[in-house]
């Protein structure tokens, strides 16, 4: 897939399942990658169970379709860091598929796991006591060092609530033996980039149930496997776009702490040295690479410093795993489109895009705009006078739209001075022309000559259709509004529920007012009643 192209798939993949989507009752199970657009989608496997062996088949056949460039280069090794939940049978599998990558536990799943053995009543733990033994467990989670965590072990071991329960400390016993897999401490020399959880798989369940499914389940396995590779595809394509087009780009974040900008050392382009806020000690940065010496920038997540040394030196657009950068957004328009067309100044901001030298190699700037023209398929030939106005021409062809132009002009100033006709035109041209801005003229300019009775039909189409698309309510068919029992006009949503008096509709011998209205009672549901007091009310009328 193209989102295997980007480094942070070689670095860590997060792992989920779903089920319960379609009647049989298939698993999902869903495969992405970290970026500054968000979790991006490696791959999807279907399978019709859970079990260890059915996962290792479904993983090896997307191994199979992977070509040897996947995770950035590394191919049948699979990504570093694989994190699941505790599935003992999906971390079996995905060591069987790729035995030299590193799986981790999510670290929200591995609290929770605890928190629920708590509330077990077979374990015998009050609620008084519940708290207090998780917050026992969190500090082996969070522990600084492996020291820290040895350390923290021991005295949640000798803790007195601890020792009344023989069932807490056993189980405290089993899960430290696999502390490789959740200590934060232990993990600290891989490249996680700060993410310890799986809340990028956890929202992508979450839009594949809501946007996809529309909290429906598929009709069969062919309906779902259909859902996935059109609308899921199509929804990311959309998303991608946009951040190529920089609708939706993070702001830097600004992490907790304070360093000061003073006692920053600049070794070279991308390595510096930065002061702690709270020690004597000193880190390194390498901005390139998004890392710093520190605990938390160890594995690549945005520290302090790291936040330091772009504000001291600006360097906001330097690092891609947490801002869409330029060179980020054209390779989410190349993930989306699978097009490589698009010069790299596109994505720039406008004062980047004017810093470029205007001296720079001609040959250089036709071969980009040459190659960007031909791999547009949609790219429609101008005419001769047309490609005069939208293509950069040379001095000779801005000297012949000159004389063009000038040539308009006395043409238009004869016609002035013999025709009453053209003064009155001409005045008011002029006296709009002296009103409008660059962007309304150039409008107007763009638009002359084509002020006709179907280019004024058309623009009053493309008005109504602005304003139906732009509306809050949807609009509805009209032959679906002449079908409609209740009694509600218009383009609007049909309400729910019981229909207000006001809009009730009795029959016609119920909304007789004065002397001769019958009396109020309930609609009878007898027909034969119904024509009796019709003809009852129709002799007094008559009377």
């Amino acid at each position: 897939m193209p989102t295997m192209s980007n480094r942070e798939s070689a670095e860590i993949v997060f792992v989920d399942s779903s089920g319960n989507c379609d009647r049989t009752n298939s698993r999902i199970f869903l495969l992405l990658t970290h970026s500054a657009a968000g979790g991006l989608p490696l791959g999807v496997v279907i399978t019709t169970s859970e079990s260890q062996n059915t996962i290792t088949a479904g993983l090896k056949l997307l191994k199979a379709i992977l070509p040897q460039e996947a995770f950035f280069g590394r191919g049948d090794l699979g990504p570093q860091v694989v994190m699941t939940d505790d599935c003992q049978a999906l971390r079996q599998a995905i060591l069987d598929t790729y035995p030299q990558t590193h799986p981790i536990l999510c670290v929200f799943h591995i609290l929770q796991a605890m928190w629920r053995w708590l509330w077990d009543a077979h374990n015998g733990v009050p609620k008084t006591h519940r708290q207090h033994l998780l917050n026992l467990f969190k500090q082996l989670v969070y522990a600084r060092s492996p020291l820290d965590l040895e350390a923290s072990y021991n005295l949640a071991v000798q803790d007195s609530i601890a020792g009344r329960y023989s069932k807490y400390t056993n189980h405290l016993a089993a899960v430290f033996k696999r502390r490789e897999l959740w200590a934060l401490c232990l993990r600290s020399h891989l490249p996680t980039r700060g993410n310890n959880t799986n809340n990028f798989v956890e929202s992508a369940m979450r839009v594949l149930k809501d946007q996809i499914f529309y909290r429906l389940k598929a009709y069969n396995i062919t309906q779902l496997v259909d859902f996935i590779t059109c609308r899921l595809e199509a929804y990311y394509n959309r998303r991608l776009v946009d951040m190529a087009n920089n609708r939706s780009t993070k702001k830097l974040p600004k992490p907790k702490g304070h360093v000061s900008t003073d006692g920053i050392v600049k070794e070279d382009e991308v390595n510096f040295t930065v002061p702690s806020a709270s020690t004597n000690a000193t880190y390194h940065v390498n901005v390139s690479l998004g890392t710093c010496t520190c605990p938390d920038g160890s594995t690549g997540a945005f520290c302090s410093h790291q936040y330091a040394v772009m504000q001291a030196f600006q360097m906001q657009d330097n690092n891609p795993f947490i801002i869409a950068t330029p060179a980020a957004r054209k390779l989410f328009y190349q993930i989306a489109t699978g097009k490589n067309n698009v010069p790299d100044n596109w994505f720039m901001s406008m004062e980047e895009a004017e810093e470029i030298p205007s001296d720079a190699d001609p040959q250089k700037q036709q071969a980009l705009s040459t190659e960007g023209s031909s791999a547009d398929e949609d790219t429609v030939n101008c005419s001769p006078d047309e490609s005069l106005l939208a293509v950069e021409g040379s001095s000779a062809q801005v000297t012949e739209l000159e004389s063009r132009a000038k040539s308009m002009f006395e043409g238009l100033l004869v016609k002035v001075k013999t025709d009453s006709d053209f003064q009155t035109a001409v005045k008011k041209m002029v006296c709009s022309y002296e009103k409008m801005t660059d962007s309304q003229l150039i409008s107007a300019m763009s638009t002359f000559g084509k002020s006709g009775k179907n280019t004024a039909a058309k623009l009053l189409k493309k008005r109504a259709r602005k304003c139906l698309q732009m509306s809050v309510a949807i609009g509805v068919q009209p032959s679906a509004v002449a079908r409609r029992k209740a009694p509600l006009g218009g383009r609007r949503a049909l309400i729910t529920g019981r229909p207000p008096k006001s809009a009730r509709r009795d029959h016609s011998y119920g909304r007789v007012v004065g002397a001769n209205a019958l009396p109020k009672r309930p609609v009878p549901h007898s027909f034969a009643q119904c024509v009796s007091d019709c003809v009852t009310l129709g002799r007094k009328h008559s009377k």
